[in-house]
């Protein structure tokens, strides 16, 4: 169970002096601190898929957006102001990670594999029915404007070669081969899908940048694949309540959390 997050705290100069501590007198912790501070916290029917990750924002994992710069009379300093809000990496290309289905995902990350290794997941799209011949042309429009000149690589989940996949219907109901194809013919976007890692490995790949300090960092505006992350995706339970070893199919945090691994095509080292 995932709740909807509202920084009351920040509202308390609008509120009665009680209204808060009456509020939250025969609350616990946790609700306390989802209430008062916005934190991504789960009260979850199943045992999280990922550990460690920090849900406070401005904290270990979650990048905060800095408020627009003031105009400045020196166009120099306007556009050192202007430049710091970009926080893509300028040598490294932009992977865009697809997962399809009824309700497709899609994120942006950059990975830098130098001697200290940086993940960032830039943006995401998902939460929403859209046909593919709908949801990429709307991705890519906004992906052109946020970074625009940067090299653009596809990644996409191994099913989107399957002909029964649930997103091979276009915008007029008509069945197509499949989403690879879709991507292909339509959006001349190549999309690469080589199966060399289970969900298993390329989950392992993503809980070593979590706890690895300073090694993974996820826009504030992602707040669905942060919610996943913060225990939103869960593993499936068998009869006697142990872990399966697969992650449940919720229809929910599924997709995005699926993007976050979809583009390690080895084994559990990081490469990308």
């Amino acid at each position: 169970k995932c709740h909807v997050l509202f920084k009351t705290k920040d509202n308390s100069s609008n509120l009665e002096a009680n209204f808060i501590p009456d509020l939250i007198r025969n609350q616990g912790i946790e609700w306390t601190r989802r209430f008062l501070n916005g934190e991504r916290v789960y009260s979850v029917d199943g045992p999280a898929a990922y550990k460690g990750f920090d849900p406070v924002p401005g904290g270990t994992h979650i990048y905060v957006q800095p408020a627009p710069p003031e105009p400045s009379k020196d166009p120099k300093i306007w556009k050192a102001a202007q430049d710091k809000l970009i926080w893509a990496m300028k040598d490294k290309p932009i992977l865009l990670s697809w997962d399809w289905g009824m309700v497709p995902a899609c994120t942006a990350h950059q990975i830098a594999l130098d001697r200290c290794p940086q993940w960032r997941v830039l943006h995401e799209w998902c939460g929403h029915v859209k046909y593919l011949d709908v949801f990429v042309p709307d991705v890519m429009s906004q992906v052109m404007q946020l970074w625009p000149g940067y090299r653009i690589i596809h990644y996409g989940d191994f099913a989107g070669k399957h002909r029964h996949n649930a997103a091979t219907l276009d915008g007029r109901g008509q069945r197509i081969s499949s989403s690879v194809q879709l991507m292909r013919d339509k959006f001349n976007i190549h999309v690469n899908t080589r199966r060399t890692t289970t969900e298993l490995e390329g989950m392992q790949v993503v809980q070593n940048y979590i706890s690895r300090i300073g090694g993974f960092q996820i826009h504030e505006y992602c707040t669905t694949t942060i919610e996943a992350l913060a225990g939103g995706l869960q593993w499936e339970l068998d009869s006697n309540g142990v872990p399966t070893g697969k992650t449940k199919k919720d229809g929910h945090f599924e997709h995005p959390a699926d993007t976050l691994r979809t583009p390690f095509r080895r084994r559990p080292s990081g490469t990308c």
